[in-house]
Formats: C-alpha cells, structure tokens, sequence
C-alpha cells in the first residue's frame, strides 16, 4: 500500500448524504483513513483552516440552510491559494460551469451523472495526491 494513502488528508463536500457515503465508502475500501466530510461551505472552510488537507472533493453546486449555489466555486478557489489538490465530482456541472473551476484552480473533474466511473475517479485521487505530494518539499 502506498504511504502517501495513510498520510493524505482528504475532505469531501457534498450537499447530498448519498454521494458523500459512496465517496467514502471508495476511499475507505481503497486505503485512505484519514477522510473528512461536510455537506456545506461554512464547515469546509472550517476543515480548511484547521487541517492539512491535501485534496478536496467537491461538488460545485451545494445547498445548505443559508444559500444555494455554486459554493463550490468558492472552495476551489481557496483550496488554490493554499496550494490544495481539487476534485469537482458533480452532476450540474455545465461546460461553462466547468471552465470556470478550471480558471479559477480546479485540478480535475468527474460527472457525477449516469456515465460515473469508479475506477476513473480512484484514478484521478491517486494521480491528484501523488501530484501533491511530489509539489511539496
């Protein structure tokens, strides 16, 4: 087993109780223990500044009590500046949605939809982490 998958800190934001279970059932099953998980924006940015984190997984449209929205633009934004990896993982996600996540920092994306792929997604967390891992002294 690869030891940055012990050492990585992963953060999932998600609105949705289900696809915050399946991503960290994946996770789980494929190694990682050291998995945080929100459902909105004020309590990831919470993680954010009280953790090492090393990659965020986030939808891009998120609803909470106070807002709904594309709050996951926000996250994306300050996991750059802080030099996180980031992994949209939605299924509202228009292309211009999208190419606005990636001008503002995100890393990867996956579509939550019909098409979701398990081994894609495994693929893209293990490239993204290895990525952060090799960017830090």
């Amino acid at each position: 087993m690869h030891t940055f998958k012990q050492n990585s800190r992963i953060l999932i934001i998600d609105d949705q109780d289900n696809w915050r279970s399946v991503l960290q059932d994946i996770l789980k099953s494929d190694g990682y223990s050291l998995i945080e998980v929100t459902s909105n924006l004020a309590d990831a940015l919470k993680s954010l500044d009280s953790m090492d984190v090393k990659l965020v997984i986030v939808d891009l449209r998120l609803l909470d009590q106070y807002q709904f929205g594309y709050q996951g633009l926000d996250i994306i934004r300050i996991a750059k500046q802080r030099g996180i990896k980031t992994l949209a993982v939605t299924g509202f996600g228009t292309p211009e949605i999208i190419e606005g996540a990636f001008q503002l920092g995100l890393d990867d994306y996956i579509n939550k939809g019909p098409d979701f792929n398990v081994a894609e997604l495994r693929e893209k967390i293990e490239n993204l982490l290895l990525q952060s891992f090799q960017s830090r002294p």
